[in-house]
């Protein structure tokens, strides 16, 4: 039997979703302000060890970090059932 004591500390879960979305906007919005500064050449001489993934990787384990918080937060429980015994 595996059920959750706090069910409702899961719907904090939606928050994930919206924080994506804010990630790609200001990946974007990132992406966007380098063109503006210069061309791709220019800008691999200028930043020659900046990476691609970086902040995608650090994000997506951020996500998954809260991810795991949130489910630890909602107190997963798996067993048998309990049930309360009289002492005779």
């Amino acid at each position: 039997m595996f059920r959750f004591e706090q069910e409702l500390h899961l719907y904090v879960l939606a928050i994930l979703p919206i924080l994506l979305i804010f990630f790609v906007i200001a990946w974007r919005q990132r992406k966007k302000a380098l063109e503006r500064f210069g061309n791709n050449s220019l800008l691999v001489q200028l930043m020659p060890r900046v990476s691609k993934y970086k902040h995608g990787l650090k994000f997506a384990l951020l996500m998954v970090a809260m991810a795991f918080l949130i489910v630890g937060w909602a107190n997963p429980q798996w067993g048998t059932k309990k049930e309360k015994v009289k002492r005779s």
